[in-house]
């Protein structure tokens, strides 16, 4: 379920800037001028939804090479992840961006506002709608 969110969101983050490249690379093309450019992401949002060692600590040494790269970087807990915030020390990775915790998951795992670290916040009701709309969609009735 997760993964098919997590796709979507990939596709509607790159449609856009690939339909632009491809209008940029065919106007270029076309025009006898060369140039050089780097594409560089303005913001970036990344959705941790395990506890598993190796992958937290990937998941915020790429926020933190990010971050201190410029870009606007958010570190989403979701899942399992949301556990994380016990057990939590952000400053050991090196990372100093945002931390947004689904407020759903929050609940789930008896996690309470006063427990988020320094720097995390619950997650707005529109994100959280995004991560989980497939749960919304495809409703169970347990």
């Amino acid at each position: 379920m997760r993964q098919n969110t997590l796709k979507w969101i990939v596709v509607l983050t790159l449609l856009p800037i690939l339909s632009a490249l491809a209008i940029q690379y065919e106007t270029r093309r076309t025009s006898g001028t060369i140039y050089i450019e780097k594409a560089v992401p303005e913001q970036v949002m990344l959705i941790l939804n395990t506890t598993h060692p190796e992958k937290v600590e990937t998941t915020f040494m790429l926020a933190r090479d990010l971050y201190n790269k410029g870009i606007e970087t958010t570190l989403v807990l979701e899942g399992s992840g949301v556990n994380l915030v016990r057990m939590l020390h952000t400053k050991n990775f090196g990372y100093e961006g945002k931390i947004a915790v689904c407020k759903k998951c929050m609940d789930k795992f008896d996690i309470q506002k006063e427990e988020l670290p320094d720097g995390a916040y619950p997650t707005s009701e529109n994100l959280t709608f995004i991560i989980h709309v497939e749960d919304y969609m495809n409703p169970s009735f347990e």
